[in-house]
């Protein structure tokens, strides 16, 4: 399985940026996962609670926000969401076909996985920090 490898890598990035901003541990993991990655999110929750005990993401929580597929098709010009229009394309189709054609698409968005914010708590008496909060937190 790829999503091993995948998420070690995301893992280790976020370990290093929450021991960049001096956190005693990491809360939460968010992480972009396309549509069309062909990426398992199952996959990457076993990764996970395989390879995070030991670090300081051992107590975290795994959140995934969903990327929606969108492919374009250069010989009818359609330019949407995988699925759409009255041939109604199947998601697992790799890769893509236009949904109005049935001519392999573009893919413009919903491909990658990555690491979307990293939650971390920073010291005894404070509060789980988000990226958005300042320097107390990091989103990557």
């Amino acid at each position: 399985m790829h999503e091993y490898g995948m998420l070690a890598s995301l893992l280790d990035r976020a370990v290093e940026e929450a021991r960049g901003r001096g956190a005693r541990s990491i809360t939460q993991l968010r992480i972009e996962l396309g549509e069309l990655s062909g990426v398992s999110r199952e996959a990457l929750e076993t990764a996970f609670a395989a390879l995070s005990p030991g670090t300081l993401a051992d107590r975290a929580s795994l959140a995934f926000h969903r990327v929606p597929g969108r492919i374009h098709c250069d010989v009818c010009g359609f330019t949407g969401p995988v699925g759409a229009g009255p041939e109604e394309a199947d998601e697992d189709d790799l890769p893509p076909i236009c949904p109005r054609c049935a001519i392999p698409v573009e893919i413009l968005e919903g491909r990658h996985v990555a690491l979307g914010e990293v939650v971390i708590l920073l010291g005894p008496s404070r509060a789980p920090a988000r990226a958005d909060d300042g320097p107390r937190a990091d989103r990557t």
